[in-house]
């Protein structure tokens, strides 16, 4: 390839790369109004989940101080485990964040209503509710860590562009049109001179 034909197809790279690293400030762009946006929402459900689990609590140990530590905790382990939890995988912005869907059913006491109160049940229903509540945080919580990670990315591609990649391609643009200047300079005394004679 001659010194010409290469320092235009540099050009032409040199103009790829800048619009690639447009694109990439614009991904950057939306990628932190998307973590700005998931951290509200985040901090959102931080405190949903703090006023229910405090609620949850409240009525739990209501519970064990009307019916006893022993009769909550064989209460506790006669009710059924709670329904798996299915993770799906959504995409935006080129990043990937769970979704977590669970079938929580209203709480249905499976003990005998004989050595228990209504304490109990209301601390059971608290918990109950308290599991979309978590769900929905953790959703929030794997989507702000991965706009994290993906702002982090996309700000390492963005400066290694601008610090390495493009000044390597100037660099070499002007190293290829200084000797082609240099060539045409020497070219044109040799014509000179030919000129003369």
């Amino acid at each position: 390839m001659s010194g010409r034909s290469r320092l235009l197809a540099l050009r032409e790279d040199i103009r790829a790369v800048r619009r690639g690293r447009d694109v990439l400030e614009q991904k950057l762009e939306l990628l932190r109004a998307e973590l700005q946006r998931r951290t509200a929402a985040r901090d959102r459900q931080r405190a949903e989940v703090a006023a229910a689990l405090k609620d949850a609590r409240e009525k739990l140990h209501g519970a064990i101080v009307d019916l006893g530590r022993e009769v909550v905790a064989s209460a506790t382990l006669a009710q059924p485990p709670a329904a798996p939890v299915e993770v799906r995988v959504s995409s935006g912005l080129g990043v990937e964040r769970p979704i977590l869907r669970s079938d929580v059913r209203p709480f249905a006491p499976r003990y005998g209503p004989a050595a228990t109160s209504a304490s109990l049940d209301r601390a059971g229903v608290a918990w109950t509710l308290l599991l979309p509540k978590l769900y929905a945080l953790a959703e929030e919580e794997a989507a702000a860590a991965a706009a994290t990670r993906a702002l982090a990315r996309t700000a390492r591609r963005v400066g290694a562009l601008d610090k390495v990649l493009l000044p390597s391609m100037t660099h070499e643009a002007r190293a290829i049109a200084f000797a082609l200047e240099e060539d045409e300079r020497d070219e044109a005394a040799r014509r000179r001179t030919w000129l003369r004679r």
